[in-house]
């Protein structure tokens, strides 16, 4: 005799046959956030990673609160070979499950951002180098390089020398800066040659490129070292944002927060919500930036221009003070 099933089997069998026998709904597929970097960068670890990493925290604490797919996170293209690095953009940007693109920072590759914007990928700068892309879906969240450099002009006064000149005791004697557009260790051996002929009291200017920890560990030394960057550190803000960004960082990744951390952060967390409101492809996402005027982060908000560059103010002054770098006000 055929026995039939008990009633709360029957309806799980039903429910199972209702599914294509797979017994459970398809999860969500990830999604991807390219990241353009520079394998090139000097002190990258510091100068770069926790811009990368800052994106991926965000994505990360998405995922955990239920606010993206499991899996979603970052994908790393380095744009110091362009002939590859192109290829893999256009991999990228055929790939549905890539919402945005990330330019960290100190990257000029027009290839790789075009290749995305061409496909429709929004994409988001913390580098200022190039100029703006003449279309697409883009925002840069740094002052370019030329407005970085006028802010070194105006550290260095109006009496501002090259590294080149140095050496030249009538010359060193007028300058009232030294412009340096060096790394750590060519800033630290060109004060070394300064204190050598005398200059003591005459400041050095450096650029993001040196703004490193261990310029400024390099005590007494370059104690008073002036530099302009595009964004300024917020480890020493005692804004309950800042701090909360400082300690999520360190908590996740073990790295102190480098310069621009707080930006890219202040995006990976825009891209969250707007994913977790209903943006279900890059269409929606891009559609959101173009229209985006002003972005929060942890360093404060962030306002865009008609062309999507970011408004004053941008430059970020910083002075060596004991062993770390404190913010000043130009002059």
């Amino acid at each position: 005799m055929r026995r039939s099933l008990p009633v709360p089997l029957l309806a799980a069998a039903l429910a199972l046959g209702a599914c294509g026998g797979r017994g459970e709904v398809e999860a969500e597929p990830p999604i991807r956030v390219v990241v353009l970097q520079d394998g090139r960068v000097p002190d990258a670890l510091e100068l770069v990673s926790p811009v990368v990493l800052s994106v991926e925290l965000a994505l990360d604490e998405g995922v955990a609160l239920g606010r993206l797919p499991a899996g979603s996170g970052i994908r790393v293209i380095d744009v110091a070979d362009p002939a590859r690095s192109v290829g893999e953009a256009a991999a990228a940007a055929a790939d549905p499950s890539v919402v945005a693109a990330v330019v960290a920072p100190f990257v000029d590759a027009p290839w790789a951002v075009e290749e995305l914007l061409g496909a429709g990928v929004p994409v988001v700068s913390l580098s200022g180098r190039g100029p703006a892309p003449r279309d697409g879906p883009w925002r840069r969240l740094v002052p370019t390089d030329d407005e970085v450099e006028a802010g070194r002009a105006s550290l260095a006064g109006p009496h501002a020398c090259s590294a080149d000149e140095v050496t030249v005791l009538p010359t060193i004697a007028a300058c009232t800066g030294v412009l340096a557009d060096a790394d750590a260790d060519e800033a630290i051996a060109l004060r070394t040659t300064l204190d050598r002929v005398g200059a003591t009291r005459v400041p050095l200017v450096v650029g993001p490129l040196a703004r490193v920890a261990r310029l400024a560990r390099a005590y007494p030394t370059m104690v008073g070292t002036l530099a302009a960057g595009p964004c300024r550190g917020i480890d020493t803000s005692a804004a309950p944002a800042a701090q909360r960004f400082v300690h999520a960082f360190q908590a996740a990744h073990g790295l102190p927060v480098g310069p621009c951390a707080a930006e890219a952060y202040g995006f990976g967390r825009w891209l969250v919500d707007r994913l977790a409101a209903g943006a279900a492809a890059r269409t929606d996402v891009a559609r959101a930036l173009e229209t985006l005027t002003r972005l929060p982060t942890p360093a404060g908000p962030i306002t865009f221009d008609a062309m999507g560059e970011r408004e004053a103010p941008g430059v970020a002054f910083e002075e060596v003070v004991g062993v770390r770098w404190l913010p000043v006000v130009a002059g």
